[in-house]
């Protein structure tokens, strides 16, 4: 197995291919029903990461079928705030786990929380992937948030009571009104959108454009 530096804002063509398969055969573990992700949209997102995340990525390579098997990475936010905190990534495809490539894969992420003196690591697990549960239960690994997902599935949606809903709204919602900006959201707004994000007391709204 071949292990090589991953640069998500400057890789090559045929790395951003091999990652967007990758990532997108892990996705379909965890979210069997979604679509996969363009690559298109993938090596969008890679390149547009913000300057102020520094990161760092691995892929381990089959060499046999020049494909990506597994992969890790880590980063943090080069901020005043939690500098004491990195996050880190590690994925196996099931058909390779248990061969050793996630310690592999963490003996080098550890390197840079080391260097940058990041003292605590965290990650995420999904409940439809046990065995991510269990690695991270072998490194000592404690549980600090859990959150659940609701999915609806559309072919099960009751279309009467969503239209009870919508004119129950009307009633009770008269005076609020549904806008929509497609694209970048327009700079004139951000403050406001700003404290809806936040919580904070919502100011009067401008109206959406026209149409929109």
């Amino acid at each position: 197995m071949k292990i090589t530096s991953f640069d998500p804002r400057g890789a090559d063509d045929r790395e951003y291919a091999a990652a967007t398969v990758f990532w997108n055969a892990m996705r379909s573990e965890y979210l069997p029903g979604d679509p996969p992700i363009p690559l298109e949209e993938r090596v969008q997102g890679w390149r547009n990461i913000p300057p102020f995340v520094r990161v760092w990525g691995w892929n381990v390579w089959d060499p046999t079928a020049a494909t990506i098997i597994a992969a890790g990475g880590v980063n943090f936010l080069d901020k005043e705030e939690n500098r004491h905190l990195a996050r880190f990534d590690i994925a196996v495809l099931p058909e390779f786990r248990r061969r050793g490539l996630g310690r592999r894969l963490l003996s080098l992420i550890a390197e840079i929380p080391r260097r940058e003196e990041r003292p605590l690591l965290w990650a995420t697990t999904h409940g439809a992937v046990p065995a991510g549960e269990a690695f991270m239960t072998r490194l000592g690994a404690r549980m600090a948030l859990a959150d659940h997902t609701n999915q609806l599935d559309l072919r099960e949606l009751d279309r009467d009571l969503l239209r009870l809903w919508q004119e129950r709204a009307a009633e009770r919602a008269g005076d609020f009104e549904i806008g929509l900006w497609e694209g970048d959201l327009p700079e004139e707004e951000i403050e406001e959108i700003a404290v809806m994000f936040r919580g904070d007391q919502p100011r009067p709204a401008r109206r959406p454009p026209d149409g929109g």
